[in-house]
């Protein structure tokens, strides 16, 4: 429900909304989709072993059915995720600490070519997100990160747009590739250059998973985390 402040740790884009609070009313209709919260410490329902402290639910919580089955419903429509709700998706699996790279993968996808329509903050979502599993993003996202960095447009990434479905009409009639009503001010228009401690957070960031300006035979520079694999490689069937 909107006004559960569970929300406010996992929410992705309301995807995650049925993971409500033990005292939201909606987990007393919906017993099946309760999870505990965050903030409360409390243990997992059906009997299961107490769990204590914040990671042991967050861990919990990742391997819960519901929850990997939500994660499955995003990686099957990740073109379908504007810019702004493919960053909240990665927000949520940063804070929970998901080492899911087939999402991660799903997301930078269809989100490579639309990388300049990204605030500061939402590039930090992104790029935590990748720090949190270990994972690499990718020489192509890095660059286009880089770009955003300096404002550019995504003129340099049209090629990839164009590899893109966006526009492709689906089943039930809604356009790939198209912001959402929640999703105010993103308009396909490029936004300035960062600024201020967000620029300098997302340097660091890129810079902490090796993608910095130095040269690959700089010995002292830090080698990119292992690259991301397809959802196939890790033997989940999002199908």
């Amino acid at each position: 429900c909107a006004s559960c402040p569970l929300l406010e740790h996992i929410n992705a884009s309301a995807l995650l909304l049925p993971y409500c609070c033990p005292t939201c009313p909606h987990s007393q209709q919906h017993p099946t989709l309760r999870t505990p919260a965050v903030f409360a410490g409390r243990g997992p329902p059906g009997g299961e072993r107490g769990v204590e402290g914040e990671q042991d639910v967050r861990r919990w919580v990742a391997r819960h059915d519901t929850f990997q089955s939500l994660l499955s419903m995003v990686v099957a429509g990740a073109e379908r995720l504007s810019p702004a709700q493919a960053a909240a998706v990665a927000r949520s699996l940063s804070r929970l600490r998901v080492e899911d790279e087939g999402v991660l993968d799903a997301i930078s996808r269809n989100i490579v070519s639309e990388v300049h329509r990204l605030n500061g903050e939402q590039l930090v979502d992104l790029l935590e997100a990748y720090r949190a599993a270990g994972a690499s993003p990718g020489t192509v996202l890095a660059d286009a990160v880089k770009e955003r960095l300096q404002g550019r447009d995504g003129e340099a990434t049209t090629a990839i747009s164009a590899a893109v479905p966006s526009g492709r009409a689906t089943a039930d009639g809604v356009r790939l590739g198209q912001p959402g009503p929640e999703d105010k001010g993103d308009q396909g228009t490029a936004l300035p250059p960062l600024e201020g401690a967000e620029a300098v957070r997302v340097r660091q960031l890129l810079n902490e998973l090796g993608y910095n300006n130095s040269s690959s035979t700089d010995p002292g520079r830090v080698s990119p985390p292992r690259q991301g694999q397809s959802d196939r490689s890790h033997r989940a069937d999002y199908a």
